[in-house]
């Protein structure tokens, strides 16, 4: 009630707390509320200056204020403070994956829309601090537990049994029997409703034993599937040991229901299962995918790759292991590798960066693509053999060209620039801005070209996004650079033709092709000249006739000669 509170919060020790709070900007208050209720009375509410994680029926709410000044009394007191609330019964990693899955897409959103993804990368930067988000992301991932039933043995067992066994902890089976009383154990009752009970317990276990796991998208999904399972087995395998289960399962024996303990001890397959798990975590357990997903450059890539792709070899060693979930478990890695590459070169800000630091970001792409598709090809005949030993099937689909969209988009950037850049360092050198020779529009050629490229830096942020919407706006991108460099290929070919044109001999014809050469890598300006050459190969035919003429007549019966000799 709010006297409660008000009586709550008079407390000595309370009001301490609230003071510190009050003047220490750095300072939690933590209310912590039990909600288990013990005699018609709620639980108790706890105050401090000290974050305590408590019971699994517990409400927790930290409380801090939103900046480091005192508090302004004329504002309402909640616009001042920040409020987190947690219950006691949610794993506090699954809370905070809550808050990130609701925080990360908001700053990527605002780090885009305010360009901060273009920020020099530093260790205090933005960029920096969104990597950290996406790679605790990645460990939280690791720690969520996959949907494997947890199994509660003893709410199945008689209560008699359940009491005795309370009462006197430290007994052994046959006395914990005696307690029982042989009324009550000979009793067909009794029995029937023990053996009963024992049917629910194999039911239970069997949830767990006959887990059928599904096909994971991702690698630490299947890592923590196996990991939880063996987790779960133990447990049960502790609860089927446990004492309550061991009298049950002495008393039917005695009264010759074998059938009942054969079936938990025989049709459960425990033993098959756990050997089957071993085999799973062996090879699976130390497999070193965080170093892939937690990668930052294209070499801790290729280290990762190698050391992933050693490590799965070790299925030779594990015989229980289906090799349909393996090839599966490579897609996925498959996806991840090319997730990971492509989520590192869209971190380098590709476009943006001079040329020379690009051909040195993206010179490992093809090396790194090379590397993934002869190891994954190696593998895969590593499993078909081992299918074909096991006499089991393969996949009928097999996924060995996961990689090939973005490795062919690494290829077009790559080829791209280069042209862009080649193109812009002959056009400088031919074309310079002194010469005074303009584009449409009154912009320089170079000038042109750098807008032109301008234009498709807009488009850095899905330049490695490969997505259909995103495919599309590249190849627009592209497609737009294209019309604007055709412009200054138009006005470049008009130049030339121009001078050609006025090129009254072979020689002069040469110096412009002299000239302009440079520029004849591009397709349209060579087109251009074509219809010229006729022209110079007729040129230079006249140019040869006249010198042979000249040779054959030589200087004596020359014009040259004879006027020579006149003016003797």
């Amino acid at each position: 009630t709010v006297d409660d509170w008000k009586k709550f919060l008079l407390e000595a020790e309370v009001t301490r707390n609230l003071e510190t709070f009050c003047t220490d900007a750095s300072s939690t208050i933590h209310i912590a509320k039990d909600d288990h209720e013990m005699d018609g009375q709620s639980g108790a509410i706890c105050l401090s200056l000290e974050v305590q994680a408590m019971s699994d029926t517990t409400q927790h709410l930290m409380v801090r204020k939103k900046d480091a000044s005192s508090f302004n009394l004329g504002k309402d007191m909640r616009s001042q403070l920040q409020v987190v609330q947690i219950f006691g019964d949610e794993h506090p990693f699954t809370h905070l994956q809550k808050y990130l899955d609701v925080y990360d897409p908001y700053t990527t959103s605002y780090a885009k829309q305010k360009n901060i993804l273009r920020e020099k990368e530093t260790k205090v930067g933005a960029p920096a601090i969104l990597k950290s988000v996406q790679d605790l992301k990645t460990l939280l991932h690791c720690n969520q537990s996959m949907s494997i039933p947890e199994v509660h043995l003893r709410k199945h067992i008689h209560r008699e049994i359940v009491q005795v066994c309370k009462d006197h902890p430290i007994k052994s089976t046959e006395e914990y029997i005696d307690l029982l009383g042989e009324d009550l154990v000979s009793s067909s009752e009794f029995l029937n409703d023990i053996q009963r009970s024992m049917k629910d317990v194999v039911k239970e276990c069997r949830m767990v034993t006959e887990q059928d796991p599904p096909i994971f998208k991702k690698s630490l999904e299947e890592i923590q599937f196996w990991s939880d399972l063996d987790n779960a087995l133990a447990r049960m395998e502790t609860q089927l040991k446990g004492k309550e289960i061991r009298v049950v399962i002495e008393i039917l024996r005695r009264s010759k229901r074998f059938q009942t303990t054969l079936s938990l001890e025989g049709d459960l397959g425990l033993e098959t299962v756990r050997e089957k798990v071993k085999d799973y975590q062996a090879l699976l357990q130390d497999l070193p995918i965080h170093d892939l997903l937690s990668a930052k450059s294209l070499e801790q890539v290729a280290a990762a790759l190698s050391n992933i792709f050693v490590h799965m070899k070790k299925i030779n060693k594990t015989a229980k292991i289906h090799i349909q979930r393996v090839i599966w478990l490579m897609d996925s890695i498959t996806q991840e590798f090319t997730q990971q590459v492509a989520k590192i070169l869209a971190g380098q800000q590709l476009l943006h960066l001079p040329f020379d630091d690009f051909e040195k970001a993206t010179s490992g792409c093809a090396d790194l693509f090379a590397l993934w598709q002869h190891q994954h090809r190696q593998y895969l005949k590593l499993c078909q053999q081992l299918a074909k030993r096991r006499t089991q099937q393969m996949p009928e689909k097999l996924s060995l060209n996961e990689h090939l969209p973005l490795k062919t988009r690494m290829e077009q950037i790559r080829a791209f620039r280069r042209q862009h850049d080649n193109f812009l360092t002959v056009l400088k050198r031919v074309m310079p801005a002194e010469d005074g020779l303009a584009a449409a529009g009154g912009m320089s050629s170079t000038d042109e070209v750098n807008q032109a490229y301008a234009d498709v830096k807009e488009r850095n942020d899905i330049v490695v996004d490969m997505t259909d919407k995103s495919s599309q706006l590249w190849e627009i991108s592209l497609r737009q650079y294209e019309e604007r460099i055709e412009r200054v290929e138009r006005h470049i070919t008009s130049k030339l033709r121009d001078r050609l044109a006025r090129a009254g001999t072979a020689t002069e014809m040469f110096r412009v092709f002299s000239k302009f050469n440079a520029l004849f890598f591009r397709p349209k300006i060579r087109s251009a000249i074509q219809q010229y050459q006729t022209d110079l190969i007729s040129k230079v035919a006249a140019d040869i006739m006249v010198l042979q003429k000249k040779f054959t007549t030589g200087y004596d019966q020359s014009e040259s000669s004879k006027m020579s000799a006149l003016r003797n």
